[in-house]
């Protein structure tokens, strides 16, 4: 789903309006229907349809991987009902199951149709990456003895989903010509991101890092062992992937693929943070280090 389409700016005259959000004409078509009313013969939907063939088996592909970290959600749940950590992971990757069930659809004549698709992806990724730094907040505020000066940060976490989905759904979709579901994002949308999530993640990574520097001077070359058992690395590499891509995204380095990268964000922490809490969930950690999930 890219985030620049470049849509007719008179298009709004003869728009169905969905209180006060405009819908885009042709953002109520789906994928079925697109390639039917091209006409083309089968080598040239090949050729011509390749983008939007490419968005539905990378939806197969997430769906299998989220229905599998939906699996391990639930015996998380099982094995640990009271933690929180526990039911964010459950929450995140149904949002992912969701999502992707909901996109492969288009495929069928009575399927989604684009703006269903962006409506869903809207909703599904904005609580599941709220649910993501749910957790990693948890666990830094656990870390750092928990000091109430954190707990703001759990306030930007719970206004992030309500803002995020309004200023996305106020976004149109659009089913171009190659009948991908493309999305013409407000310009201040990745900066609301941008805003809420970033100093999070920065005191994240200041927590952990100081964890690691720690365990460094402690333990030396056995530092690695224990942070590597206890997640910390999985932490890192989670936080230092969705910072960078909200970099990527609010400074448009990606240009027409930034909502490429914003799934594949949220695909990539998911799948991190569910290899974290699980493993954290069914191991004892062999070191001093807090264990966080409870």
């Amino acid at each position: 789903m890219n985030m620049h389409a470049q849509p007719d700016p008179e298009w709004q005259k003869d728009a169905i309006w969905f209180g006060s959000i405009p819908l885009h004409p042709l953002g109520e078509r789906n994928s079925f229907q697109c390639i039917v009313e091209a006409g083309h013969n089968i080598e040239e939907q090949r050729a011509h349809f390749s983008g939007m063939y490419t968005q539905r088996f990378l939806n197969i592909i997430m769906l299998l991987v989220f229905l599998h970290c939906l699996w391990l959600s639930i015996g998380m749940i099982r094995m640990r009902p009271h933690a929180l950590a526990s039911w964010c992971c459950l929450i995140q990757t149904t949002c992912g199951v969701a999502y992707n069930a909901v996109a492969i659809s288009s495929l069928h004549p009575d399927g989604a149709t684009c703006r269903k698709s962006a409506w869903t992806a809207a909703v599904t990724a904005n609580l599941g990456e709220a649910c993501i730094s749910a957790v990693l907040l948890q666990k830094a505020y656990i870390v750092q003895d928990r000091p109430r000066w954190m707990l703001v940060f759990g306030l930007l976490i719970i206004a992030a989903p309500p803002l995020l989905v309004y200023a996305a759904w106020a976004s149109p979709a659009i089913q171009g010509s190659t009948c991908e579901c493309t999305v013409d994002y407000r310009f201040y949308y990745p900066w609301i991101r941008f805003g809420l999530y970033v100093p999070l993640d920065v005191a994240c990574s200041a927590v952990f890092l100081v964890v690691v520097f720690r365990h460094l001077r402690r333990f030396g070359s056995e530092a690695w062992k224990q942070l590597t058992q206890s997640g910390t690395q999985l932490i890192l590499c989670l936080l230092l992937s969705h910072l960078t891509c909200l970099f990527i995204i609010a400074f448009d380095l990606s240009g027409t693929f930034s909502g490429v990268v914003y799934m594949l964000d949220w695909f990539v922490c998911s799948v991190l943070i569910i290899a974290h809490v699980h493993s954290a969930h069914t191991s004892k950690p062999q070191s001093s280090f807090v264990e966080l999930t409870e």
